[in-house]
């Protein structure tokens, strides 16, 4: 897909003694303007989904995924741990009314239990082999 680019990166992250990997992939998606009338005008929006997950022991599996278009955000978080998944719920407020504070229009904020559905097109190895 033309109007598609997508990054993903493995980035270690220190968690007491332990390098923990946090797991980060963005898309950019350029998208046609419904809200223009004229489709020959229509101009090309862009719109950024972000996906993080990772895994550590006090907090377990942990997934966020934010989608931005132009200053419209939906964000859901999953959490496998019941503990992480109602401190999330707890905090869901303060972080919506902090992102209304800079400007954006939040459209959708939710915590779920487990874990997102897996893309299709995931990778699922590292260019570097740490354990040898």
């Amino acid at each position: 897909d033309a109007n598609l680019q997508s990054w993903q990166m493995e980035i270690p992250i220190r968690y007491q003694q332990d390098i923990m990997p946090l797991h980060l992939h963005i898309e950019k998606r350029l998208l046609q303007d419904q809200e223009s009338n004229d489709k020959k005008d229509r101009q090309k929006i862009k719109q950024w989904r972000v996906m993080l997950n990772f895994d550590l022991p006090i907090v377990g599996q942990f997934y966020a995924q934010l989608i931005l278009l132009e200053q419209q955000l939906s964000a859901t978080l999953w959490a496998e741990k019941m503990e992480t998944l109602q401190t999330a719920k707890e905090k869901m407020e303060n972080l919506r009314t902090k992102l209304q504070q800079e400007g954006i229009i939040v459209t959708q904020l939710e915590c779920l239990p487990g874990s997102p559905n897996k893309p299709q097109n995931q990778v699922n190895y590292s260019l570097i082999d740490i354990t040898t």
